[in-house]
């Protein structure tokens, strides 16, 4: 195998192929060159001389089988991209879906946080002949369904009142708790008031304020009742935020 470097003449005396740097073979007194793409043949003497100033094309060179070429503005990779594509997609499908349950577990989970409270509640304390007809308060614990986020606890301690015969049919009912800062108070019976041990509070048996240096902000916290053909008394029992001069409710 050699190289050649040199311009072979038509018989009419014309270039007719280029055969620089082209590979050749001597072959049986022929000598075979690649010439874009053709395989030519020369015939050559003894000396190795070419004895024809013209070249026959033997054959077409037959090209290498190379791989597919892409398409006209389709990448050599546009396949792996497509599935990586598609295998995203499903990823990206499928979290959507499992997010979607486990949302909903979490907002039902959460539900009760976004109620507010039910506030007050109607409970059975007593009844009339439950009641010392002199006028003096009377303290009952108050029993009913206490709810937290999630959990119902039936018939628990929700507070206490002072309930005071002030008529035949008719009562004071005073919530315990001090309005200062949530103590409960106790009647003191010699001075006829309450009493809160926490800061020196003090109220008239009507609940009202009875020292002006009390520090409560407020009355006791009165509140409805109602009574029922059996005589049973019935409250309206609700808490309110110490610490405020109007009644809100808790």
């Amino acid at each position: 195998m050699t190289r050649l470097g040199a311009m072979i003449p038509s018989p009419h005396g014309a270039p007719s192929f280029n055969c620089a740097l082209a590979q050749i073979r001597a072959q049986s007194g022929l000598l075979r060159l690649g010439l874009a793409g053709k395989i030519c043949a020369i015939q050559l003497n003894s000396a190795g001389e070419p004895v024809s100033t013209s070249a026959i094309i033997v054959s077409e060179e037959q090209p290498k089988e190379d791989s597919p070429q892409p398409v006209a503005g389709e990448s050599p990779h546009s396949p792996e991209r497509r599935d990586f594509i598609k295998q995203a997609a499903s990823v990206c499908i499928g979290g959507a879906i499992g997010v979607v349950p486990v949302v909903a577990g979490i907002a039902v989970y959460l539900d009760p946080l976004n109620h507010k409270s039910a506030g007050s509640q109607r409970v059975k304390v007593t009844t009339l002949s439950g009641l010392p007809q002199d006028g003096k308060p009377r303290k009952f614990s108050v029993y009913a369904d206490k709810k937290d986020a999630w959990t119902t606890f039936p018939k628990s301690p929700v507070g206490a009142v002072y309930i005071t015969r002030t008529g035949e049919k008719e009562l004071k009912v005073l919530n315990v708790v001090c309005p200062h800062a949530g103590c409960f108070v106790d009647y003191v019976g010699r001075d006829d008031e309450f009493f809160c041990p926490c800061h020196d509070s003090s109220f008239k048996k009507d609940g009202s304020i009875k020292s002006t240096h009390s520090p409560s902000p407020r009355p006791l916290d009165e509140l409805e009742y109602e009574i029922d053909e059996d005589e049973a008394v019935w409250v309206e029992f609700i808490n309110f935020l110490a610490g405020q001069k109007e009644k809100v409710p808790v």
